[in-house]
This record gives structure tokens, sequence and C-alpha cells, in this order.
């Protein structure tokens, strides 16, 4: 079971293109719910997997996101 998670949007898209970010433990694995739930990026860090998601111009989410 997940510790927690953060919705991630690629806001270039529409609609957008959305990654979770989850912590499991001591390790952070962003999946990606639109292809089977696979782990597309796993990090021993929080930083590591935020900056991979940054890196590819995705977005974290906070609420309501815009259209």
């Amino acid at each position: 079971m997940n510790d927690w998670y953060e919705v991630w949007a690629d806001g270039g898209l529409y609609p957008p293109y959305l990654l979770l970010l989850q912590k499991i433990g001591n390790t952070y694995d962003v999946v990606d719910p639109q292809e089977g739930g696979n782990i597309v990026f796993h990090a021993e860090d929080y930083e590591s997997a935020k900056q991979w998601l940054l890196e590819d111009e995705y977005e974290k989410l906070n609420g309501i996101g815009d259209g």
C-alpha cells in the first residue's frame, strides 16, 4: 500500500496526460495509470522523482487544474 501520492499533469496536451508520484516505504515511484499502472520511473528520494517529472514539463496538481 502506498503512503501517499501526488497527481502530476502535462498541461501542454489536451486532455492533460496524468502521472502519479507515490511514496511506498522509503522509495518513490512515478506511475502511469493510463498504461495499466506501470512504473515509469523509480527513485530513492523525492527530489529525484520530482526533478524527473519537471524535466518532462509535468506540473504538480493542487486542487482543480486550469483547462
